[in-house]
């Protein structure tokens, strides 16, 4: 599963971002070869290969690429294995030229050139959009360019609504056309607009255009939607000075709405709204005080659940997915986990989150939520956390060869994936039709750009490991802003999670699993927001059958228990406090027997603190505590194992 831009020779601009593909329902039409050898039916009728990690250049893969979910390979437990270096990680905002050849229909990702010092390997940072709204020039073209995009016929194959319905809906056919990534028209827009600034500034604003790249949101430490994704206009200077202009952050207004068969009225409510919602109201409205609201409430178990992951877990099966197979103890974190939770609250019901009712083969956050412009945003962050645990781990293997029993879009199943072999249908490396594998799609340097926290040039692997650990902790480690807790003055302590497992199959829709550590407030409408809740974990229908997460408990426990963190304090009042509640996207109420096989445990370790800063703590091996959940449906029960 690691892909990184598979198919984009990462463009300078070009943002690399995580895609679910949804495992294809039958096509409006199939190609030809299809027709001939039967396959389309057989395709259609395949599950979708899980999380592949990608490095997408913003690039909505095309339905009948490898279904991967990031960059690359399918780990060992998923129910496929795919190839790190997958077609999901062409999916990013800005950045790579895109050349067409006419003589064969297809796409040459290239990537830009400019800022990359091709004797050192600098490049230029993605940014934090806080960071980049500050930049000047750079936001300015970034808005506009952006802009520009979404503005463009929804008739043309390389406009927004074409790009973003690869994700999902519509499933646009693109014969022939096997990769426009987002981040390539923005950074040609981008390009086009610095130039016709005035002459007083048109160099500083073509030298902006040269080394712009998309931003992304971190989430994990600003947990609140960007500010200014949720104001419906904004002001910028343009070439023909300041103007307040319709945001193209806030929402996608499709223009015009689409037809039903692109959009089927039976997936949900919001196949009829004009434009893309955020936790909407009955009446399609966006409520983006509620999705921060739950945000904030969620924020302190996120931040704990990026930093135990990246500290913790150097596995890459084990890092990237939230697919289940026999023999995965510990932890149930991966960075799918952590994915899955900001599209559960940011959507809500609306489009990054909505499932499409009608069609169980189809993954629930694929269908609509690339629409969504913050999509871009939070995959970037989720191609930030991989570039980052890269850095980390870099003497570990991102893949392992093995017999694909599901399949993929074009290959058979029982086909063995080699990451040197596996073409990442339909990325191509130049004009003739060469297709990237996942061997050339691993880094970010093939792909010009990089993060803050990721410097790998001037440096050897091992001191930018040491660097960027300095990084993580400062940023998300318990001696960070906002992250100190009392029972972390002590140099050892015990961290705690729920392991939760359950059949995604028979799932309709997707669900929030409510954890509180404490009295459950009798309203369902707080419970999102309750001052006992641990973390709401976001359970998502899939094709891939059992699948497991994590919601962490170590703040919550915190705050009620003090330094008693150990288990002799934590094991009894958790079997008389620890509680869940599960509820629709519409806030309905199921009762906790209607998750099929949930499963639920507690499970904790020991850390010790780093000596210093640039080392991670040292963790003792994962414990499950059975007399903590007796009483709840689903509990781990003495004697019991998961």
């Amino acid at each position: 599963m690691v892909a990184r831009n598979l198919g984009i020779a990462r463009s300078q601009s070009d943002d690399f971002v995580w895609r679910h593909i949804s495992s294809p329902s039958k096509n409006r039409s199939e190609s030809s070869s299809d027709a001939a050898t039967g396959r389309g039916d057989d395709l259609a009728q395949r599950p979708p290969d899980k999380l592949a990690l990608v490095r997408v250049s913003n690039l909505n893969l095309h339905r009948r690429s490898e279904s991967v979910h990031g960059r690359g390979t399918r780990s060992a437990y998923q129910t496929t294995n795919h190839i790190a270096g997958s077609a999901m990680q062409l999916l990013s905002i800005f950045g790579t030229v895109v050349l067409f050849a006419a003589s064969t229909n297809s796409y040459a990702i290239t990537g830009p050139t400019g800022g990359v010092d091709v004797n050192t390997g600098q490049r230029p940072f993605r940014q934090e959009i806080s960071t980049l709204q500050n930049s000047g020039p750079a936001w300015d073209l970034y808005i506009l360019a952006f802009q520009k995009f979404t503005q463009t016929d929804q008739a043309q194959q390389l406009s927004y609504y074409q790009v973003a319905g690869v994700h999902g809906r519509p499933y646009i056919p693109w014969d022939g056309v096997n990769g426009a990534y987002k981040s390539q028209i923005i950074y040609n827009n981008a390009q086009q607009i610095a130039a016709t600034y005035p002459s007083a500034t048109v160099a500083q604003y073509q030298a902006a255009a040269t080394t712009l790249r998309i931003p992304y949101w971190d989430w994990a430490r600003n947990a609140t939607m960007p500010d200014v994704t949720n104001q419906p206009q904004i002001t910028i200077n343009t070439p023909t000075g300041a103007q307040l202009i319709d945001n193209p952050l806030y929402t996608y207004t499709f223009h015009p709405r689409p037809s039903t068969s692109d959009f089927p009225t039976t997936d949900s409510a919001i196949t009829k709204y004009p434009n893309t919602v955020r936790y909407p109201n009955s009446a399609g409205q966006s409520q983006p005080n509620l999705v921060n609201a739950q945000l904030q409430a969620n924020a302190a178990g996120l931040r704990n659940l990026v930093y135990s992951l990246i500290t913790t877990v150097s596995s890459y099966a084990q890092f990237s997915n939230t697919g289940y197979a026999a023999g995965r103890t510990g932890t149930y974190n991966s960075l799918e986990n952590v994915h899955n939770y900001i599209h559960s609250f940011v959507g809500n019901g609306g489009h990054m989150v909505r499932f499409a009712n009608s069609s169980p083969d189809v993954q629930q956050y694929v269908p609509y939520s690339a629409f969504d412009p913050i999509f871009w945003l939070h995959h970037a962050n989720i191609d930030r956390f991989f570039a980052i645990w890269q850095a980390v781990y870099y003497q570990s293997g991102f893949t392992t060869q093995q017999a694909n029993s599901v399949g993929t879009f074009t290959n058979r199943p029982g086909v063995s994936e080699n990451i040197n072999t596996l073409a990442l249908t339909p990325f191509h490396s130049n004009q003739a039709n060469a297709l990237y594998t996942s061997q050339n799609a691993l880094s970010t340097r093939n792909f010009g750009y990089s993060y803050p926290e990721v410097v790998d040039w001037g440096t050897t692997s091992a001191q930018l490991s040491t660097n960027v650990k300095t990084t993580v902790n400062s940023l998300y480690g318990p001696n960070a802003p906002r992250r100190r807790r009392r029972a972390l003055d002590t140099n050892t302590h015990y961290q705690y999670f729920v392991n939760i497992k359950y059949d995604s199959t028979p799932l309709s829709e997707p669900l929030q699993i409510h954890f509180f550590v404490g009295p459950v407030p009798q309203s369902p409408s707080s419970w999102a927001t309750a001052a006992t809740l641990a973390g709401t974990f976001p359970a998502g229908s899939h094709t891939n059958n059992t699948q497991v997460g994590q919601v962490a408990l170590t703040d919550a426990l915190d705050r009620v228990l003090v330094h008693n963190l150990s288990p002799k304090h934590v094991v009894p009042y958790l079997k008389t406090n620890l509680n869940y509640r599960v509820q629709k996207p519409d806030d309905t109420v199921l009762d906790n027997k209607d998750v099929p096989g949930l499963q639920v445990a507690v499970v904790g370790q020991l850390v010790k603190q780093p000596a210093s800063a640039n080392q991670f703590p040292k963790y003792g091996p994962f414990e499950e505590f059975p007399d903590a959940t007796p009483n709840i449906v689903g509990g781990l029960k003495p004697g019991q194992t998961m």
